[in-house]
């Protein structure tokens, strides 16, 4: 029989993001590993993340991944590139054996694709001016042009599931226009919210690849 302070429930993987964009990797996992348990949480007090400095997200992360691995979590899932940008570092420094899985934006396949050498990436601000971003454009986009386009007008979007009503089109409109004008023939959806919207964004953007 178990002491009481003993864990009797299998193992996890946690996943943690600021509101229901990170449920756009937690299917993924579901897909991938549909025998794993998960153990999802989203910090909707905080939302959004974006906008806010990295100190701040840091210390909103590192809260909920101590809540993860207290549950009993082998693996924690960073579902969120804000997130990503200012906590998977030292999070990996801090619980080193706990492996942490963040969020890329895909600028690497959109920079090899591209035919127009233009690249749109719809993010956010935390995202556009992390170290990790620059570290990923650094590396892979240095013979494209690559666009940045802070959309927050997004997650709040795909927060409240507005996806269909005129006022989301303008939204979108907003953001992916001139990133089309530009001749991006790729737009990165470096925000797991921004998924949720893909069907939205491809109808105001018109052909192209989203990823």
């Amino acid at each position: 029989m178990p002491r009481a302070n003993e864990r009797t429930h299998a193992p996890n993987i946690g996943v943690l993001d600021s509101g229901v964009g990170g449920l756009s990797v937690l299917r993924e996992i579901h897909r991938l590993l549909p025998d794993f348990p998960t153990l999802y949480i989203a910090d909707q007090a905080h939302l959004p993340y974006g906008p806010r400095p990295v100190e701040e997200l840091f210390g909103y992360v590192e809260a909920m991944t101590r809540f993860l691995v207290d549950e009993g979590a082998v693996m924690v899932v960073l579902a969120c590139h804000s997130a990503s940008a200012a906590s998977l570092q030292p999070l990996r420094d801090q619980y080193p054996h706990i492996p942490f899985v963040g969020m890329e934006p895909a600028v690497k396949p959109a920079a090899e694709a591209t035919r127009t050498g233009v690249v749109g990436v719809l993010t956010t601000k935390a995202t556009a001016e992390g170290a990790l971003y620059g570290r990923v454009l650094a590396r892979y986009a240095t013979d494209v042009k690559v666009i940045t386009q802070v959309a927050p007008g997004l997650v709040t979007l795909a927060e409240e599931g507005a996806r269909a009503v005129d006022e989301a089109e303008r939204i979108i409109r907003h953001y992916v226009e001139p990133l089309r004008e530009a001749g991006a023939d790729q737009i990165v959806l470096a925000c797991t919210h921004f998924p949720f919207l893909a069907d939205s964004i491809r109808a105001v953007a018109g052909d192209g690849t989203y990823r």
